[in-house]
């Protein structure tokens, strides 16, 4: 199931939800969230006022529902992308800059992200 969180309180409600969520993940997403509530507020409209949201795609099917609903991971301009380690196996955190005020940042496990995420992360260790 894809989870969708632009606030404090809805990724605090998310956390019940997915049990199975890395805490380095869940505090990275946190983070996220709560610098949003400080600039944006955290009664804005998530969908359609400044500021985004963060989402979290567990397997393939999620990322599917991202691609389709939201933006092509694999084909969009990523303003960035990191590795956030987890006990288990690492997860990205993908940065999606859609305008000036608004951006949406896609959890996922590394497995299920696109090749060219997976093979510009490659390039960028090689080069340092």
């Amino acid at each position: 199931m894809l989870y969708k969180a632009g606030t404090v309180k809805e990724m605090e409600k998310l956390r019940e939800n997915i049990p199975d969520l890395p805490e380095e993940v869940y505090g990275e997403a946190l983070r996220l969230v709560k610098m949003l509530d400080e600039v944006y507020g955290a009664g804005r409209d998530v969908d359609n006022g400044d500021g985004g949201f963060v989402l979290i795609a567990e397997n393939v099917q999620d990322l599917a529902l991202v691609n389709k609903q939201y933006v092509d991971v694999g084909s969009s301009r990523h303003e960035a992308v990191s590795v956030v380690q987890c006990g288990r196996k690492p997860w990205l955190n993908i940065f999606i800059l859609c305008n000036n005020e608004f951006g949406i940042n896609i959890f996922m496990p590394m497995p299920i992200a696109p090749d060219v995420i997976t093979e510009g992360l490659k390039k960028n260790r090689s080069n340092h």
